[in-house]
């Protein structure tokens, strides 16, 4: 579904090869997930993409995850439970996530 909102703390990727958006929206690993600040987990950085209609539990946040954009970039740290969704930026981004969980998470709903 398309993104329906903006944040300005972070969106996430799910592996420390993919540290920019743009890398890490190509090589599926882009994700969206709730901020701090309590904005919904549909946000992208900049307002525009697509979100999946399914949710995940997000596990081993500080072996493999990476704080990605706003107010924060850096190595993941203490999300392990955040709910997250996967986040692609451009259409040619998209693909079937319905079999696809983020390495570690744990599908929630769909």
């Amino acid at each position: 579904m398309p993104v329906s909102c903006t944040t300005g703390s972070w969106v996430w990727s799910s592996s420390l090869a993919n540290t920019n958006v743009a890398s890490a929206s190509a090589a599926h690993t882009l994700h969206a997930g709730r901020a701090h600040a309590g904005a919904p987990n549909t946000c992208s950085l900049t307002g525009a993409g697509w979100v999946s209609t399914a949710t995940f539990v997000m596990s081993g946040c500080d072996t493999s995850w990476y704080h990605l954009g706003g107010s924060y970039t850096g190595n993941c740290g203490g999300h392990d439970g955040d709910i997250i969704r996967h986040l692609a930026m451009g259409p040619n981004d998209c693909y079937n996530y319905s079999s696809h969980s983020p390495p570690g998470s744990v599908k929630k709903s769909r």
